[in-house]
Order: structure tokens, then C-alpha cells, then sequence
């Protein structure tokens, strides 16, 4: 609820985005606060949101886990990414 509050989006579509993103880093549960604090983080130090943060994380979580990229660098690399390029959640994720 906290995702779907802070990114201004569906509860249901917040609640797949952070799924999948926990799936992708096979994170547990009770990690999901800690992944929501620091979306909510980037969204209020760079020119991005939280929809488009946990967008592209949602996309390219599976992927970077497998590349060993931590999560904090993935997600600062999105963050990055989004801030500078202005492109959309899709795009960035084709970035990383």
C-alpha cells in the first residue's frame, strides 16, 4: 500500500511491480518495506518517480541479480538512468 501510495498508482499494479522485483532478487517478504524506502529515496533525490523506479526495477530485477549487480547499484543505476534521460520507465530498463 505504501508503493501504491508514494508512486500514485493502483494498489494492485504497486503490488505486482514489487513482487516481481522481490522475485527477481529472491528477497523475502518482510524485505518489502526496506525495497519500497529506497524507491521512495531516489524519487525524492533525483528527477524520477516511484512508478518509474519500480517500473524498470520490476523489468530488470531477474536479470541484474543473475549479472551480479547488487540491488542498490541497480537501482542507482535506474535512478541515474531516469534522472538524466527523462525517457520512459520501458526505455531505461532497456538502458541498464
Amino acid at each position: 500500500m505504501t508503493l501504491a501510495k508514494v508512486g500514485a498508482m493502483e494498489s494492485a499494479e504497486a503490488t505486482e511491480l514489487l513482487t516481481s522485483s522481490l522475485n527477481g532478487y529472491k528477497l523475502e517478504a518482510q524485505d518489502a518495506m526496506s525495497v519500497v524506502d529506497k524507491i521512495s529515496s531516489i524519487d525524492l533525490a533525483a528527477a524520477t518517480s516511484s512508478y518509474e523506479l519500480a517500473t524498470a526495477l520490476a523489468r530488470t530485477a531477474n536479470v541484474a541479480n543473475d549479472s551480479s549487480v547488487s540491488f542498490d547499484k541497480l537501482l542507482a543505476m535506474i535512478g541515474t538512468v531516469s534522472s538524466v534521460t527523462r525517457r520512459s520507465a520501458s526505455t531505461v530498463r532497456r538502458s541498464i
